[in-house]
């Protein structure tokens, strides 16, 4: 993929790599990934590149770190941000589980896969992980405080689901008390950053897929950026799963895949050309 980005740019671009959990935990990898990205931009001119034209972007969990990234920039009005961000349908909440997506896309991405991995990511053991996927590590007060961010109007006719209903349980005492607080922190999950934090970010390309129990994370995201004045594009793919874009070659490629990357590289050059 990276070989084929580089082809359809035209321009430098490095990885960052960060330490994973579960042997390190938050807030290490996101860490990793700031400082990455910092060094990075104040260094910039060395490799010849333009730090006043740099892109910030990942895929899944990736997605998330570089909108927290983007976020904490942001927090700490860091003199020269990124550009843009590019989030390839990223992990942006964890606070309520029972949306549209969670319900019907069960295929790709399982959902107890998915919540190993948050919990893993999170330093919290897997003893959660029924509460977890019964939607009770949270409180419906807790959810409640953040329904304007998760109204599922926000989502297309073909997304909503009737299934949905609004959280009555008061969350498992145990869970609640190990996960919420966590779960609450906007550099673990951007989604629940205050309106404070999101004012000024970089625009952003956002991902989404339709079979992607993510997907409405992508959508809820999109809408709260705007909200505050950030120039959003957003695209969803309808016949998208996790994570369509690894299938950009090799026996599996896909054209969709194909497609993908090129419509988020003319993003990228249009967005470096005129930074």
């Amino acid at each position: 993929m990276s070989i084929r980005f580089n082809f359809v740019v035209w321009y430098y671009y490095c990885f960052a790599s960060y330490r994973l959990s579960p042997e390190f935990t938050y807030p290490i990898p996101l860490d990793d990934c700031e400082a990455a990205v910092t060094y990075f931009i104040t260094h910039a001119e060395q490799y010849g590149v333009d730090p006043k034209r740099i892109v910030v972007a990942g895929d899944s969990a990736g997605g998330n770190l570089a909108a927290a990234v983007s976020l904490r920039l942001n927090s700490r009005k860091f003199p020269i941000p990124p550009i843009a961000q590019v989030l390839i349908y990223p992990a942006l909440q964890m606070l309520e589980l029972k949306f549209s997506a969670h319900l019907q896309n069960t295929i790709f991405i399982k959902m107890p896969v998915l919540c190993i991995h948050v919990l893993a990511y999170l330093g919290v053991g897997e003893d959660l992980l029924p509460a977890m996927l019964a939607n009770n590590h949270t409180t419906a007060a807790t959810k409640a405080e953040y329904a304007s961010v998760f109204d599922v109007s926000i989502l297309p006719d073909k997304y909503r689901s009737n299934e949905y209903r609004k959280p009555v349980h008061e969350g498992t005492p145990e869970a609640v008390r190990r996960v919420q607080d966590k779960v609450l922190d906007p550099f673990v999950f951007p989604l629940v950053a205050s309106d404070e934090l999101i004012r000024g970010l970089p625009c952003a390309y956002i991902v989404t897929a339709g079979l992607d129990a993510l997907r409405d994370d992508g959508f809820f995201y999109a809408h709260k950026l705007r909200k505050q004045g950030v120039d959003v594009e957003h695209v969803d793919y309808p016949e998208g799963y996790h994570p369509f874009l690894m299938q950009i070659d090799g026996p599996f490629t896909n054209r969709l895949a194909d497609r993908t990357l090129d419509n988020i590289a003319k993003y990228v050059q249009q967005k470096v050309k005129s930074g």
